[in-house]
């Protein structure tokens, strides 16, 4: 149901990358994944059209804006990899936009742009995600320096970097992978050529974000998104036209690596196909989980790509990534869509390597034919691995005309949870999440939402009561929480 990540790789696109170090989303206490130099992001975004869910449960490959309520992710699979469309389970909101959503995860500075806000959010916690988005950029050369790149130049390198990606990814290209390198003009016309054909849906999406307090009612989020794209996307695949495209002209470091991003996309997609428009129809969370699962392939194969390169190298692909996410204005981009954008990045890699410690290569490949249908499976990889997924609820009556509905899902409740009651133990109350349903709409010139959720158990059910009626304490006037005792709940929200 809320926006999507419009960096991530959806039906027809391929995803984008932020740059900055990988930080956890808000209101879950997420350990830090693997290692990475400082100020690591995502490399590429993807281009593609997408449609489908909400912003706050869009996936990777698909290039939409998401549907206001949580939807099915992105890419298909190829007739060899069967992967039949999820069941719809009731009406779904509108089509997600796929573009969107594959932008959105690609953006350079997105990363950075969270770095920034946990910065501010973090003053006086110790958390040292503040400390590195608050650290001077280092100097060394970047792109700007560097003469453009020949055709002969480009083929040897993606030849160069395709055998790396081969290694790391434990496939074989079965074609090679044509890549365009675009000057900063050109990479965003061809990026935002669709974008405001999703204004529409984004307002939508942004319907219940506003209503659940996640941003501000009055929030531009058409606006953001654009911020975020145009400044952010460093490079797309799009599964539907197989383009790759990569911002810059010179083949610097942080080009290269962004190429290693993109060139696993690519390569994923010759295997089990990224280009899924069924996902589009779905209201649950598969476009998320699918978005996580091709973002995750993509960001471990790129974090280890960077970590072979020389100290210089890494420094210099660093000094790029900071001018480039200069171009940003942090200003005009609320945190919690930041945060829906690079949490495929994030959550996507460590749900892959979990994946692979479980399963190893088998397991990692398997998943592309049966991705992971709710944001609790990535969030916690043992329930996906236990085939647990979510509990159909009914849908809740709404005073008003339903803009949109579907899945709020595991991840959005706990971010929800986290503003009145903090990361921690928003994230123990919402890991006993067991399925909703949301509906949203307009009530005047307010934003609401209703959602109706329950736990894992009854005892799960009586925490998220209890979180709940703690969470619309701070605002008694435009939040309520009723039920009777049992399972469903109903919240109920209006903001504006």
């Amino acid at each position: 149901m809320g926006p999507r990540d419009h960096s991530e790789t959806p039906p027809g696109r391929a995803t984008a990358r932020p740059s900055g170090p990988p930080l956890a989303p808000t209101g879950r206490p997420v350990p830090a994944p693997p290692t990475a130099p400082p100020g690591w992001a995502p490399a590429e975004a993807a281009h593609g059209g997408e449609g489908g869910p909400p912003l706050w449960q869009q996936s990777p490959a698909d290039p939409r804006p998401p549907s206001s309520l949580d939807r099915a992710p992105d890419p298909g699979g190829p007739p060899s990899s069967p992967h039949p469309a999820p069941d719809p389970g009731g009406p779904a909101g509108p089509g997600r936009p796929r573009r969107w959503l594959i932008v959105a995860l690609g953006l350079v500075a997105v990363v950075a742009l969270l770095g920034a806000a946990l910065a501010v959010r973090s003053a006086g916690t110790g958390d040292d995600a503040g400390e590195r988005a608050s650290s001077p950029p280092p100097t060394a050369a970047t792109t700007t320096s560097l003469p453009e790149a020949t055709d002969a130049e480009l083929r040897a390198a993606v030849d160069d970097i395709s055998a790396d990606v081969e290694d790391l990814r434990g496939l074989d290209f079965q074609e090679p992978v044509a890549v365009d390198l675009a000057s900063d003009d050109e990479f965003e016309q061809r990026l935002l050529e669709d974008f405001d054909e999703d204004a529409d849906e984004l307002e939508t999406a942004g319907v219940l974000l506003a209503a659940f307090g996640l941003i501000e009612p009055d929030a531009d989020v058409v606006g953001a998104m654009r911020e975020l794209l145009g400044g952010g996307v460093v490079g797309f695949y799009d599964p539907e036209t197989r383009e790759l495209v990569v911002r810059g002209t010179s083949l610097s470091p942080y080009v290269r690596i962004t190429i290693a991003h993109e060139l696993t996309h690519a390569l994923d997609d010759q295997h089990f196909d990224l280009d899924r428009p069924e996902y589009d129809a779905a209201d649950d969370e598969t476009w998320y989980g699918f978005s996580a699962l091709v973002e995750g392939s993509a960001t471990r194969v790129e974090r280890a790509y960077r970590q072979a390169l020389s100290d210089d190298d890494r420094a210099a692909a660093l000094a790029e990534e900071t001018e480039l996410a200069s171009g940003v204005d942090p200003t005009a981009v609320p945190f919690a869509l930041v945060e829906e954008i690079i949490s495929p990045y994030v959550d996507g890699e460590a749900f892959v390597e979990a994946l692979l410690d479980d399963g190893g290569q088998d397991a990692l490949d398997g998943a592309f034919a049966e991705p992971p249908s709710t944001s609790e499976q990535v969030l916690e990889p043992d329930a996906y691995l236990a085939g647990e997924g979510g509990v159909d609820v009914a849908a809740p009556a709404v005073d008003g005309e339903a803009l949109d509905e579907g899945v709020v899902g595991m991840r959005t409740v706990r971010a929800v949870l986290a503003a009145e009651l903090g990361d921690e133990a928003a994230g123990s109350v919402a890991s006993g999440w067991g399925g909703d349903r949301a509906v949203t709409w307009r009530d005047g010139g307010r934003s609401c939402a209703s959602m109706a959720v329950e736990g894992d158990t009854a005892e799960d059910t009586s925490s998220l009561r209890v979180a709940f009626e703690t969470w619309a304490e701070a605002a008694p006037d435009d939040r309520v929480v009723s039920g009777d005792g049992g399972a469903p709940l109903t919240v109920e929200s209006c903001a504006g």
